[in-house]
C-alpha cells in the first residue's frame, strides 16, 4: 500500500506549497498598492480582487514555489537523483525519434482540445503572464522541469521503483497531471500528454526527455500568448488547417504516426536497468 501512498506526498507537498506562495504574493502586492487592494474588495469584483496580483508576482510564485516543492520532496527520498537527469543512460538516437512521434501526438491532442472547447477559466492569468520575461522562464522552463521531477519521477518513478505494473503507474501519473491542473481546457490534454510524458520517460528512466518535450509545449504556447496577447483568445488551430472536417483527418492521422512511431521506440530504445526496491 506504501507504494500507491507515498506518491501523494509529492501532490500535496506541490499544493499547499502553491497555495502557501499565492496569499503571500497576493498579500504583498495588496500591502504594495493598498488603495488598490481596498477599491476591489469594496466592489466584491473577483476579476478585480485577482487582479490585485501581479502577473510578475504569480510568475515568481510558480517559479519559487516549484522549485522548493523538488527539494522537500526529495528528502522523502521519491527522487532518484542517480538517474533522473542522467544523460548518459538515454539511447539519443530512438531519444530523438520518440520526441518527433510525441510531438506529433501534442499536434493531435491540440486539436481535439480546441474541438472539446472546455472552459478556459486560466486563460487570462496565463496571456498576463506570458507577457513578462519571468512569466516565459516560469511556465516555459522552470514549470515543466518542476512538473517531471514531481509527475514522472515522484510518482511514475517511485512506483515502478517500488514494483508496480508500468502501465499501471504510467496511467496513473497521468491522470493525477491531468486532474492536478483543474482547468477543464487543460485536463484532457494534460492527461493525454502525461501518457507521452510516462512513455519518455519509462523508457529513458529519466525525466531529461519528457522535460524537453514539455518545455517545447509550454514554450511554444507562451510565445503564441506574448505575441498575440489578447487575440491568442480567438486564434484557432481548428479554422488555420481548414475546418472541423480537416480537424478531424488530422486527429486521425497525427494519432496514428504518433502511435506507430512511439511503437517503435518503445520496442527499440534501450531501456536502463529497473532496480526494484519493496523497501
Amino acid at each position: 500500500m506504501k507504494k500507491y501512498l507515498m506518491p501523494l506526498i509529492p501532490i500535496l507537498v506541490f499544493n499547499i506549497l502553491q497555495a502557501i506562495g499565492g496569499v503571500i504574493a497576493f498579500a504583498i502586492d495588496a500591502i504594495s498598492d493598498i488603495d488598490k487592494a481596498t477599491a476591489a474588495f469594496k466592489t466584491h469584483d473577483q476579476a478585480a480582487i485577482m487582479g490585485i496580483m501581479t502577473p510578475e508576482a504569480l510568475a515568481w510564485t510558480v517559479a519559487i514555489t516549484g522549485v522548493i516543492s523538488v527539494a522537500i520532496i526529495s528528502l522523502f527520498k521519491l527522487i532518484n537523483w542517480k538517474t533522473a537527469v542522467n544523460f548518459k543512460q538515454v539511447d539519443w538516437k530512438w531519444a530523438i525519434i520518440g520526441l518527433v512521434g510525441a510531438l506529433v501526438g501534442v499536434f493531435a491532442s491540440d486539436i481535439l482540445e480546441e474541438m472539446l472547447d472546455l472552459p478556459n477559466i486560466l486563460e487570462d492569468q496565463f496571456i498576463s503572464i506570458s507577457q513578462t520575461t519571468i512569466g516565459f522562464i516560469a511556465i516555459g522552463i522552470v514549470g515543466p522541469i518542476v512538473e517531471e521531477f514531481i509527475f514522472r519521477e515522484s510518482i511514475l518513478g517511485y512506483m515502478t521503483r517500488k514494483g508496480v505494473n508500468k502501465w499501471t503507474a504510467i496511467i496513473i501519473s497521468a491522470v493525477i497531471f491531468g486532474l492536478i491542473h483543474g482547468n477543464p481546457a487543460q485536463i484532457v490534454f494534460a492527461g493525454i500528454m502525461g501518457i507521452v510524458l510516462g512513455i519518455l520517460y519509462y523508457k529513458t528512466g529519466n525525466i531529461i526527455l519528457p522535460a524537453i518535450l514539455h518545455m517545447i509545449n509550454n514554450s511554444v504556447s507562451v510565445i503564441i500568448m506574448a505575441s498575440m496577447g489578447e487575440d491568442s483568445k480567438d486564434a484557432s488551430l481548428v479554422d488555420l488547417i481548414g475546418g472541423q472536417t480537416s480537424a478531424i483527418i488530422n486527429i486521425i492521422a497525427c494519432s496514428v504516426i504518433c502511435a506507430a512511431i512511439l511503437y517503435l521506440f518503445w520496442k527499440n530504445c534501450k531501456t536502463p536497468k529497473l532496480e526494484i526496491s519493496e523497501e
